[in-house]
């Protein structure tokens, strides 16, 4: 799920990263960043539908300690490979591939995670 991203840094426009998360029960759980996979039309058009997903509390429970975060309510499902898991419960090395319309939001939980 992606639920809220972090202001661009560099040459980069748009976004720097998305932040996103999968269910854990009711809660949404932080999961980390994704900073690399996209290409300048994929940034600006997944912007155009972030931005109309703004809210202004974090959807995150508990919510991570990221300064610069601009939050959105959960209801895009992106599909993100990625190297492993850590010990704390985050994705190691994150790349977005796109996003999945095909899924409902429901469907990205902890307990579904691949390992």
């Amino acid at each position: 799920m992606i639920a809220g991203f972090t202001r661009p840094k560099g040459g980069r426009l748009h976004f720097g990263a998305l932040l996103v998360g999968l269910y854990d029960g009711p809660s949404l759980r932080y999961v980390g960043k994704v900073g690399t996979g996209f290409t300048a039309s994929t940034l600006a058009e997944l912007s155009a539908k972030l931005e109309r997903l703004r809210t202004e509390r974090p959807p995150f429970d508990p919510p991570p300690r990221i300064a610069d975060a601009t939050w959105v309510r959960p209801k895009l499902v992106g599909q993100i490979a990625y190297a492993e898991w850590t010990a704390d419960g985050k994705l190691r090395q994150p790349a977005f591939l796109g996003l999945r319309t095909d899924k409902d939001p429901s469907e990205c939980t902890w307990k579904s995670r691949e390992r």
